[in-house]
């Protein structure tokens, strides 16, 4: 059997903060400046062997570390790769793909365990586009000896299963994640035998959303692990608050206890919390997530303590940076170490990877930061057997243009010292304070040329190559398979990919996605407008479009996608979709990534109409996406709702730019409508009616309407085109100034009357 899994991480839905809190208060950590017991720095590589490459997670084996990540030219033709670096010096040995050639589209895998009989490994992953599951049994160097997939136990709506934990137990593995269908999010734990064959399923806290994000073993046989609980609620007015949850599994998979938590907020409240991490420690367990300011313009590291039965120790924030973000922990030799990632601000387009050393109560010892290129994310830390820590994860050059584009990234801190050699930089690259500037530099020479067709085959053991100081594995064998949901990072080698949504109907997504595609045609942007609502298409029909071929056809195999693109009046490119049921019917929504990467490789900005609700056919773009920018009308329906897109976005890991509160008529609306919004408001657009079938950005650009969505592309110009010269974007800033119904006032004779509001379209 086969399958599919593109694992991202779960980031909780937005909720205030309430219940047990421990004791703890935010704080910084000292720099390796204010320490003299810092672990050094043994080696600091990065690792190529295609344009996109990454690595997400290690484990040490045999005097090796053995990571995970992705592999390939471009984000249609990526797969599954595992390699072999030597733990003393970090030279790469070996590397494999792992793929399965009887799949159109590959997983993204994202957990790496050594086989219970010691022979071998296990990956999960998962395949956003199918809602399935993947666990694969390999050898010693990767070559595949079986593969399964799982599905979401659903009976009634379509599902999605996300797995984001594999855990090896006696003669097999549990897989833990969480299944999606409709507005139920329920954790899930499945066990399965040592061939794959799932012997059992188990759905925790029945009686709240909830998702399980990461465990480990107990050394009991069972496990522990640490998720998400959010009371379920049919209102539309409220937002339950997100907790953390630890608890422990036994074998038959019960519960043998849970306990919830939050972290401490000084009397605030928190708009997204998340336990990513744990690992088992001396005397209990420990914890490390984020947690999210009500204002949305701050993350501070979340770190729990907790002892064998789950008993809250310590409980407390870190403040390293403007937007902290702590995903890896391990118990190390002279303590916790703990990793993540840091920005200026949740739209800052530079990070640095962060490794810090935590004392028995969670006080910082000493922290580093590490900069190879303009993006460094560090994903995961191992404890390694010589008494230090290696620290995994990618890093992203700043231009679009580079080659690579993305490598892996290993870290060895302590231990013993790296014999001396030409490829490791001179020098500690690692900073001490919180500056974000790019580090590190790569060179531009060619890449060497590819090895032959690739397959389920043995693993090579190439010899290691090096271009301008940095470590590359020579490339493996080059195959087309289909991969873009591989990386919880910038991931887009052309346009920018942007998803217009909202959960609830006739808000005016479709008015606000075709103005912004006509904004940024007069910016000089090749822009287009895809109608992605399969089941209720009307972008056409809006624009007075008559064109018989759309993505429907495209989807179904009956056309291509450059029979589907007409232009409007005005010249701007659109994909119409189609509103017969027999067209929808024949659909296959799985196509819908092919087309929006195709699309992406010819446009600056791709704009997805996508269609209301939230199920597994939201997702699909929504985790195509690089951004997401939401639309609502000032009322508690439409914005609850829009709050449910946003969680959706964030389960794939794709970031909310921020929402557009559309058919504004009442300066007071605007602050009753955003006072819960999780999202930052981008703009206040004035009320409008859709009297013709053009945008008023191109027709009438001195309407309200027009002004303040031209104003909204104009700022989100430098974020669609990765222009990293400008300011970072600022959300914050983009909210109409003088509100939609003084603006619209300023700009006509009309009254208030509903008959006189400017229109978007002219």
């Amino acid at each position: 059997m086969t399958k599919q899994l593109t694992r991202r991480r779960l980031l909780a839905s937005v909720g205030g903060l309430a219940g047990l809190a421990l004791g703890g208060t935010a704080g910084a950590v000292p720099s390796r400046a204010d320490s003299t017991d810092e672990l050094p720095v043994r080696w600091n590589r990065t690792y190529a062997s295609n344009t996109l490459n990454s690595a997400v997670t290690a484990l040490e084996r045999d005097g090796q570390y053995v990571a995970l990540g992705a592999t390939g030219p471009g984000t249609d033709e990526t797969t599954g790769w595992l390699f072999g670096v030597d733990a003393t010096s970090g030279e790469g040995q070996w590397q494999t793909r792992v793929e399965n050639p009887d799949l159109d589209r590959q997983p993204s895998f994202q957990r790496l365990v050594e086989a219970p009989d010691g022979d071998g490994f296990a990956l999960v992953g998962i395949q956003l586009a199918e809602g399935t599951a993947a666990l694969v049994r390999t050898g010693p160097e990767g070559e595949v000896d079986w593969w399964e997939s799982y599905r979401a136990a659903t009976d009634t709506e379509e599902g999605t299963l996300f797995s984001s934990s594999l855990v090896p137990l006696e003669e097999g593995y549990v897989l833990g994640g969480y299944s999606i269908a409709g507005q139920t999010i329920d954790a899930v734990a499945i066990r399965v035998g040592a061939d794959g064959t799932e012997q059992s399923r188990t759905t925790l806290f029945d009686d709240e959303q909830s998702t399980m994000l990461h465990a480990v073993p107990d050394g009991e046989g069972g496990l522990v692990g640490v998720g998400q609980l959010q009371e379920r609620t049919t209102a539309t007015d409220e937002r339950p608050q997100v907790r953390g949850v630890v608890f422990r599994l036994a074998a038959d998979l019960t519960v043998q206890w849970s306990r919830e938590f939050t972290p401490p907020a000084d009397g605030g409240e928190f708009r997204t919390t998340q336990l990513a991490a744990v690992t088992k420690t001396a005397d209990g367990y420990t914890a490390v997530g984020r947690a999210v300011s009500q204002s949305a313009e701050s993350s501070f590291g979340w770190v729990l303590v907790v002892d064998g039965s789950g008993s809250g120790r310590v409980n407390r924030l870190l403040e390293p940076s403007q937007f902290t973000s702590l995903v890896g922990v391990t118990e190390a030799a002279d303590g916790l170490t703990v990793v993540g990632q840091l920005r200026e601000s949740v739209t800052a387009q530079s990070a640095t990877g962060w490794v810090a050393e935590l004392d028995e109560n969670g006080e910082g010892r000493w922290s580093k930061e590490f900069s190879r290129a303009a993006v460094n994310n560090l994903t995961d830390v191992v404890a390694t057997s010589d008494d230090g820590v290696a620290a995994v994860g990618t890093v992203q050059a700043e231009s679009r243009d580079a080659d690579p584009r993305t490598q892996g990234w290993i870290v060895k801190l302590g231990g013993e010292p790296a014999p001396s050699v030409t490829s490791t930089p001179d020098g500690d690259t690692s900073t001490p304070t919180s500056a974000h500037s790019p580090g590190g530099s790569h060179g531009e020479s060619e890449r060497p040329d590819r090895a032959g067709p690739g397959h389920l085959a043995p693993a090579v053991r190439p010899e290691a190559q090096f271009r301008d100081g940095v470590h590359v594995v020579a490339p493996v064998a080059d195959d087309s398979r289909d991969l873009s949901d591989w990386l919880s990072y910038p991931r887009r080698m052309s346009g920018y990919v942007c998803a217009v949504g909202g959960g609830k109907g006739g808000v005016g997504k479709s008015a606000v996605a075709v103005n912004l595609g006509g904004a940024f045609q007069k910016r000089g942007l090749d822009a287009v407008v895809v109608d992605a609502d399969l089941g209720m298409a009307n972008l056409g029909a809006l624009l007075g479009l008559e064109h018989g071929t759309g993505l429907h056809e495209v989807l179904s195999g009956d056309a291509t996608l450059e029979d589907a693109v007409v232009e409007t009046a005005g010249g701007l490119p659109v994909v119409p979709g189609n509103e017969s049921l027999t067209a929808f019917a024949d659909a296959d929504p799985a196509e819908l990534g092919n087309a929006l990467e195709r699309l992406e490789a010819e446009y600056d900005v791709v704009l997805v109409d996508t269609q209301t609700g939230v199920a597994h056919s939201v997702a699909v773009p929504l985790g195509r996406a690089d951004g997401v920018v939401l639309v609502a009308t000032p009322d508690a329906i439409a914005t609850a709702d829009a709050e449910k897109t946003a969680a959706l976005a964030r389960e794939v890991d794709t970031p909310v730019t921020g929402i557009v509160l559309n058919r504004v008529r009442d300066d007071d609306a605007v602050g009753e409508a955003t006072s819960d919004l999780s999202a930052p408001t981008l703009a206040v657009v004035p009320e409008a009616t859709m009297d013709s079938e053009q945008p008023v950005v191109v027709t009438a650009p001195e309407n309200p309407a027009a002004t303040v969505l031209d104003g909204l592309a104009g700022a989100l110009e430098p974020l669609v085109t990765r222009d990293l010269s400008h300011e970072a974007f600022d959300p914050e800033t983009q909210v109409a100034p003088d509100g939609p119904t003084g603006t619209a006032e300023e700009g006509s004779d009309a009254d208030d009357s509903d008959d006189e509001v400017f229109s978007m379209f002219n």
